[in-house]
């Protein structure tokens, strides 16, 4: 499948910069504190984590034009 899509010159995009909002500090809280106690709780209930961004969702209906 990758082969295909280079062929056709569909590429993987990645962003030009960092996004300007972004807090060195929180992030590194968020990786030392929060993700882990995410990460074990996870654990303990058997469930999974999944990161996604916007790219990943479909803002229009995946069933058609809408109703009305």
């Amino acid at each position: 499948m990758g082969r295909l899509l280079a062929r056709l010159d569909i590429t993987p995009q990645k962003p030009l910069r960092r996004a300007y909002e972004r807090d060195p500090k929180a992030v590194q809280w968020w990786l030392e504190q929060t993700y882990p106690q995410l990460k074990q709780r996870a654990r303990r209930l058997g469930a999974k984590i999944f990161f996604l961004d916007e790219a990943g969702f479909q803002s229009d209906s995946p069933w058609g034009a809408p109703m009305g």
